[in-house]
């Protein structure tokens, strides 16, 4: 990238890690698969796992023995991110609660708001990276 005196100028690139990148790379499996025709025989997931053996191993990961509306999926700034894709894919497909909501403290607990206004305790954050420029 260049300054506005047209000298270089280093920049930060982040490679985007979980767990948004594990819903992300699914999705993009299945796209390759529908776009391409690609036979269902071939495989995408290593360890001989299937497609819901994937989600559900990766479930299990995210939500870490907590109910999904208690798990609450975000980032620094959610709603301008680069990742937020990334995130909407994981966040409805494991049905986590929080996805990009912002977060709120009440009483030193954290607390986000569902679809409907509610304040929802939170147990487990996931977060992706922070934002770069």
């Amino acid at each position: 990238m260049r300054s506005r005196q047209g000298e270089l100028t280093p920049k930060l690139v982040e490679i985007q890690a979980f767990p948004s990148i594990y819903g992300y790379q699914s999705a993009l499996c299945s796209a390759y698969r529908e776009a391409f025709g690609l036979p269902g025989s071939l495989g995408a997931y290593l360890g001989g796992l299937s497609e819901e053996g994937y989600w559900e191993l990766l479930g299990r990961t995210i939500l870490g023995g907590h109910a999904p509306e208690n798990v609450a999926l975000t980032e620094v700034d959610p709603l301008h991110q680069k990742t937020r894709p990334d995130f909407e894919v994981t966040a409805r497909r494991r049905h986590c609660g929080g996805g990009l909501s912002s977060i709120e403290a009440v009483d030193n607990k954290l607390h986000y708001r569902n679809s409907g206004g509610r304040l929802v305790p939170i147990h487990r954050i996931i977060t992706g990276p922070s934002p770069t420029n």
